[in-house]
């Protein structure tokens, strides 16, 4: 097995770099049929609120590539000849942005999101306010220290002046973007809960500095747990709190690049949301993650369910609406400008 590897990476090693160097145009044109990608979704063109009319306008390439970007990222070695080709190649060419789109969604994967927002950025299918072109170096050492593995952190309390003491670093700010995470409860399905686990609704807020560092926090809004029962269906109300949420997983995620006065919008919504009270059934996290989503201009549609003694905004409804493509960017009226990433096999998850 060791020696077939390393004959594949040897065997596709060239032709990446081939891949990546030559313009698309003088390339094979079975290698650019419109399909979908089976790592990352960046879907296009959407009708607003329509999941019949989701589609996916996006160049493929072939399939040894995808194998070999797999195979590329295992092994520290072929990550600098990737890098190299990256270097060199057409940076206007379908491959090139193709191959930034699946790095977007690997990074994204690995929880690396700055870096995934600004692969994405780099792959042209955006409405930036963001420079990143001296951004290459810090992809690189990312690329380079990729690791498959990631543990879940307990999110731990944080208060309002430590969000916006983050972002007062004393940096100058090229460009800014949200994420906008979505965890189901059952990942893939329309279920508002799974017995005790409802969920989670929660923004990554980011500033792409001019030095090329990215100042960057994850963070939503819970219930202060007064005692057990405090922010449940028995309890709805509570004082809230926000909490810092690095390490939390995601089922769906939306991202897209922002201006100053939006920024500045959502640091004074997190600014109001960490002064008021937590109300499971129309003041929860997803509320706070919706607001802030519109604050930028990502509307989703189809947010609310039931659940025993109430009902409102939750994490399984609006994560399946992101699935199914019910959401669209307010500058386009379409998802086009928006980074969608979640993994296709949750579009196969039984009902």
């Amino acid at each position: 097995m060791y020696s077939y590897l390393n004959l594949r990476q040897h065997f596709f090693i060239p032709i990446i770099i081939w891949l990546l160097a030559v313009p698309a145009f003088a390339q094979a044109p079975t290698a650019y049929a419109a399909a979908p990608d089976s790592t990352l979704r960046v879907a296009t063109a959407t009708e607003r609120g329509s999941a019949n009319t989701h589609r996916q306008y996006k160049t493929a390439i072939n399939p040894a590539f995808d194998d070999y970007l797999q195979q590329a990222l295992a092994n520290v070695n072929t990550r600098r000849q990737l890098l190299a080709g990256l270097r060199t190649a057409n940076p206007v060419s379908n491959q090139t942005r193709n191959t930034y789109y699946r790095l977007a969604g690997l990074f994204s994967k690995a929880k690396l999101y700055p870096q995934a927002v600004k692969c994405y950025l780099k792959s042209g299918a955006h409405y930036a306010y963001a420079d990143l072109s001296a951004a290459d170096e810090q992809l690189a050492d990312s690329l380079l220290s990729l690791s498959s593995k990631h543990l879940h952190r307990k999110s731990a309390p944080i208060n309002y002046s430590t969000v916006a003491q983050v972002f007062e670093d004393g940096k100058t700010a090229n460009g800014y973007a949200i994420i906008v995470h979505i965890r189901q409860p059952v990942p893939g399905k329309a279920k508002v809960h799974k017995l005790a686990n409802s969920g989670h609704s929660f923004i990554t807020l980011m500033k792409f500095n001019s030095d090329t560092t990215t100042t960057t926090l994850s963070f939503s809004y819970y219930p202060k747990h007064q005692h057990p029962f405090a922010g449940t269906p028995l309890f709805p109300m509570s004082h809230g709190t926000l909490k810092n949420d690095a390490g939390y997983d995601t089922d769906e995620l939306v991202a897209k690049a922002i201006d100053k006065i939006a920024f500045d919008s959502l640091l004074a919504l997190t600014q109001r949301y960490s002064q008021s009270r937590y109300n499971l059934n129309k003041h929860n996290c997803t509320d706070f993650t919706l607001d802030a989503a519109k604050i930028a201009g990502i509307n989703i549609i189809e947010t609310k369910g039931s659940w025993p003694l109430g009902k409102g905004n939750n994490p399984g409804i609006t994560g399946q609406s992101i699935l199914q493509g019910k959401l669209y960017n307010t500058a386009t009226g379409s998802t086009d400008g928006l980074f969608i990433y979640f993994d296709d096999k949750l579009l196969t998850t039984k009902q």
